[in-house]
């Protein structure tokens, strides 16, 4: 499915965020909420690890409002553009917001997607 306006603006959110702080993060995630608030969160690169860019982001939101979120999106630095959200975040959606959609790039297209889309079957 093709992305809407308001998922064009989550995707021109996280790429404005990750060339304004991407000398320090590595990725940059927008989050749009059932009442169409968004929230925005950098990954906390650390030689260890650290939490993704989307999970900071969902935390923002949880400390925020109580509304659930209903597409997520995720920008690499560098030009990187919209890259898929890794194994962990998948997970953590799903365990929390199964039926969640997705912006990523598919074909040099960016397209919205149901998180289960992204998960193998069982």
């Amino acid at each position: 499915m093709s992305v809407s306006a308001k998922e064009m603006a989550l995707v021109d959110a996280a790429t404005d965020l990750i060339r304004r702080r991407g000398t320090a993060h590595s990725h940059a995630a927008a989050v749009l909420c059932a009442d169409g608030q968004m929230y925005l969160g950098v990954n906390l690169y650390h030689f260890s690890g650290g939490p993704c860019a989307e999970v900071v982001a969902l935390g923002r939101m949880l400390t925020d409002t109580e509304w659930p979120p209903i597409v997520v999106v995720a920008v690499g630095r560098d030009g990187r553009g919209v890259v898929t959200p890794c194994g962990v975040c998948r997970q953590i959606l799903y365990d929390r917001w199964p039926d969640i959609a997705l912006v990523i790039s598919r074909g040099g297209d960016l397209v919205r997607v149901a998180l289960t889309e992204l998960l193998p079957e069982p």
